[in-house]
């Protein structure tokens, strides 16, 4: 076979491409992986409980990466590593206005064997955290600082029913009364842009939307329309639904099973959520699907300690002058369940207990027996000492919630007596215990970190 002067030429080109391929993939290497970037990004702010995420070219090697990752101030977290991504999640929440600088060591490697060559520096700020809430007259979605100033509105839909802020306060599902009658559920950034019908739900309602703490999961409660225009809903029933795609479905296969308000535990391992028809709220593990029934007849839902392994919660208990309304703790490790307050029982009613995210206090609303008057107090977990701190004769209080940090705490009060009376909306600094009317006019407020 000859070849003639054609072949040779494309034999060299080849040559030539393949020196070329083999130069660039060892340069490459000698490079090493690059990042390609972070989040947040260089110089902006983002949420204490927000994590902090590396993202590759190419899929990491979890051990390690690992060991190579810090936070400065240092500050305790778990580092997870995902595909392309390091993920460090803070076990507490970062300070408000605090700057903390991310580094990533050289000495990682790549499922494909690239080392990180150079060490991976950015630095980053935690945001004051603002309030959500619904505005008294016309039910849309508004935000404000937590120091009060001009609202922003979010939404301008019909009608917003009630709304939830994920764990990182980076998202707001919300609930829409839709054409049909029937309650949607919606999604948007933080500052109301990106909004999308995470679920159609047509004729049914599906209301009371809470995320997962890592988000990935929003719990609901759904009612089903009846078979006919004149048929009444069902009794609600707890669904999941995949916040990526927007998949749902039952908590339970058994449809006999119902319940409204579900309640993630801090560390997302169970789900609370209020059996009103069997009188009890039901603990479910996520992973084994057991249960756990603690028994209340108030229809309420009780309020998770900081490390998930007890839970604060009201029922009605025999007293000197009939039944009242005492604060209780289920302990899941012990299991054992205890009166919180009771050495003060034959004095006051306690109710909605809010435990602080530093385990220094439980919040509770009081009533002294024989009275409409509503206090709320800030109580030791003991029980054994506390303090008032919003108790104005003629008013009473409800939607109070502790900020992520354990250092404020939301609470909404109405005037007793007055129909259509406004709304307002404080927040208490739990370490001056100074309250600061922060709106006039907004219900249920909540936390956006």
């Amino acid at each position: 076979m000859r070849f003639d002067r054609f072949d040779y030429m494309v034999w060299t080109i080849c040559l030539l491409l393949v020196f070329g391929i083999a130069g660039v993939v060892w340069h490459g290497n000698q490079l090493g992986i690059q990042v390609r970037t972070s989040f947040p990004a260089h110089g902006e702010e983002t949420g204490a409980l927000s994590p902090a995420v590396i993202q590759f070219p190419e899929p990491m090697a979890q051990d390690s990466l690992v060991s190579r990752f810090s936070l400065s101030p240092e500050t305790s977290g778990e580092v997870q590593v995902s595909g392309d991504r390091l993920i460090f999640t803070p076990e507490i929440p970062l300070e408000y206005g605090g700057e903390y600088t991310a580094t990533l060591l050289p000495g990682g490697i790549a499922e494909s064997g690239r080392e990180i060559k150079e060490a991976y520096t950015w630095t980053f700020s935690i945001r004051q955290p603002m309030i959500a809430y619904l505005g008294h007259d016309n039910n849309q979605l508004y935000r404000i600082p937590l120091t009060g100033g001009e609202p922003e509105q979010l939404t301008d839909n019909d009608s917003i029913f009630n709304f939830g802020s994920s764990h990182d306060g980076e998202k707001i599902a919300y609930a829409v009364i839709n054409e049909q009658k029937g309650i949607d559920l919606w999604v948007m950034d933080r500052d109301g842009s990106g909004q999308s019908k995470l679920l159609d739900c047509g004729l049914d309602r599906c209301t009371t939307p809470v995320w997962s703490p890592d988000g990935s999961q929003i719990a609901y409660s759904r009612s089903e329309a009846g078979l006919g225009p004149d048929q009444p809903y069902s009794a609600s029933r707890i669904w999941l639904a995949d916040t990526s795609n927007g998949k749902t479905a039952r908590l339970f296969l058994n449809p006999e099973k119902t319940g409204h308000s579900p309640n993630w535990s801090p560390d997302g391992s169970r789900l609370a959520y209020v059996d009103g028809v069997a009188g009890r709220i039901v603990i479910v593990e996520i992973e084994s699907g057991d249960e756990v029934y603690i028994p209340t007849q108030t229809g309420r839902m009780g309020s998770w300690s900081p490390d998930s392994s007890r839970m604060a919660y009201s029922d009605f208990v025999a007293a000197e002058d009939g039944a009242r309304e005492a604060v209780l703790q289920v302990d899941f490790e012990v299991d054992d369940i205890i009166n919180l307050f009771g050495h003060r029982f034959n004095e006051n009613s306690f109710s909605g207990p809010e435990w602080s995210p530093t385990d220094r206090w439980i919040a509770v609303k009081s009533r002294e027996s024989g009275t409409i008057q509503d206090e709320l107090m800030l109580m030791a977990p003991d029980g054994l000492y506390g303090v008032v701190f919003a108790g104005d004769e003629g008013f009473t209080y409800l939607n109070y919630r502790y900020d992520p940090t354990g250092g404020f705490i939301l609470y909404q009060r109405a005037e007793l007596g007055i129909a259509f009376a406004v709304p307002e909306v404080f927040v208490l600094n739990e370490e001056t215990k100074q309250n600061t009317l922060v709106i006039s006019g907004g219900t249920f407020p909540a936390w956006l970190p």
